[in-house]
């Protein structure tokens, strides 16, 4: 296994947990955090890619920022 995948699994996991995160606050009708969260990761996003890194690289970068703030908000 090298480097690229594992780093490939870890975006794999954090996008998935990252999907599961929003579904369970759609779930308990949290629609403010999650129209948040979305618009969060979509800036995150684009902002990466007009940056120059390539769509794994922002995609990733997106998830991370957005997971911080999910768990900022839950304190």
């Amino acid at each position: 296994m090298s480097l690229h995948d594992i780093r490939d699994e870890k975006s794999e996991i954090n996008m998935e947990s990252f999907v599961e995160i929003l579904e369970e606050l759609e779930k308990n009708y949290d629609e403010e955090k999650v129209k948040l969260a979305k618009k969060i990761f979509t800036e995150t996003y684009y902002e990466g890619i007009q940056a120059g890194m390539n769509s794994r690289d922002a995609l990733q970068k997106a998830v991370i920022v957005t997971n911080c703030f999910l768990i900022g908000a839950k304190t």
